[in-house]
């Protein structure tokens, strides 16, 4: 699938993930965006400025299905600032930067939710405390495979090109791992 696709080879990564994921977004480097300094926390009312044209909404305008899984955290104290209101289809993740890999928890807020536009093009957020407990990586991997086998189930009738934007959270604190991976990997750590 690679082979056909297009592959990003060289890009910067800046001093923290607000900032570099912005800049993957957008194409541009944070200083021209203004997400150069810091990360957005809970509560800030800021976010990547609805100006700037996205990967996403580039690609829509070549018939590209859009869709977005994992850490969001370019923007969320107003709806237009989230995922499906910046050309993805829709989005499974969270917006902020960091959270409780089970609980789904940050600062005493849930975050956990699916985004997309219903058939008449309203915005649906749905909270998904139905999911509490369940560790994100899988998660996330989980809904990427099932999306995979949507896509290519659509396919038959209506070929489209994709493009997914995957963000685990691994690299983030808290940093947590399923029991059953302690177990099967202590005696090597």
């Amino acid at each position: 699938m690679a082979k056909e696709g297009v592959q990003l080879t060289q890009h910067y990564v800046q001093q923290v993930c607000t900032p570099t994921r912005a800049a993957l977004m957008s194409g541009r480097y944070p200083i021209h965006t203004g997400m150069q300094h810091d990360v957005i926390y809970p509560g800030h009312p800021w976010g990547l400025p609805l100006d700037e044209t996205i990967v996403p909404q580039v690609l829509r305008e070549y018939n590209y299905t859009t869709h977005a899984v994992g850490k969001w955290h370019l923007g969320m104290h107003r709806y237009s600032f989230t995922p499906v209101n910046r050309g993805f289809d829709d989005f499974f993740g969270y917006y902020l930067g960091s959270q409780n890999y089970d609980t789904h928890v940050n600062g005493g807020g849930y975050d956990l939710r699916k985004n997309y536009r219903n058939h008449h093009g309203v915005l649906v957020d749905e909270v998904r405390r139905d999911l509490d407990g369940q560790y994100s990586t899988e998660l996330y991997a989980d809904h990427v495979i099932k999306l995979l086998h949507t896509i290519k189930r659509k396919e038959k009738e209506d070929p489209k090109p994709f493009f997914i934007y995957m963000a685990f959270q691994n690299v983030h604190a808290p940093h947590m791992v399923p029991q059953h991976y302690i177990d099967k990997y202590s005696s090597h750590i």
